[in-house]
């Protein structure tokens, strides 16, 4: 890969993070300011355990505000290293954190705590957010590998 190459990927990938860490954030906080409006229209009216579901949902989606950024992050970052033809040892980073650390955090996290079904979404946070570190990390590597190359 040519200096020039190096330079424009560098570009075009972190404006592409901060698009994604931008958009997933501004959506974070729609779910997290708007929940309230956004859980009522699929409640029914006068049902016994509304009130219970109702703060259970403004708390998941509050939770899943989290979820999201680190999603987003990932997603776009596993993208960037596909596009440098890196693509097996992200699937090992990403299996190992979808699997090992997110759904054994979240077992963790729902059976053995008294988080319950938030423990689930703590633990699937954990295990997106630890792959969208590790394939940052990666990333970062693999550009400055091709830059010493040269």
């Amino acid at each position: 890969m040519e200096a020039k190459n190096i330079l424009q990927v560098t570009h075009i990938a972190f404006l592409s993070f901060s698009l994604a860490l931008l958009l997933s954030t501004g959506a974070a906080c729609l779910f997290i300011l708007a929940s309230p409006y956004l859980v009522i229209p699929f409640l029914e009216k006068g049902a016994n355990q509304s009130a219970i579901i109702y703060q259970l949902s403004i708390l998941f989606l509050k939770i899943t505000a989290l979820f999201l950024c680190f999603d987003a992050m990932q997603s776009v970052i596993n993208s960037a290293l596909r596009g440098l033809k890196d693509t097996f040892i992200p699937m090992l980073l990403s299996v190992g954190c979808y699997w090992i650390l997110g759904a054994g955090s979240a077992y963790y996290l729902s059976m053995q705590t008294s988080l319950g079904a938030r423990g689930i979404w703590y633990g699937l946070s954990i295990g997106l957010g630890s792959t969208a570190i590790l394939l940052f990390l990666r990333f970062s590597r693999k550009l400055n590998a091709e830059g010493k190359k040269l």
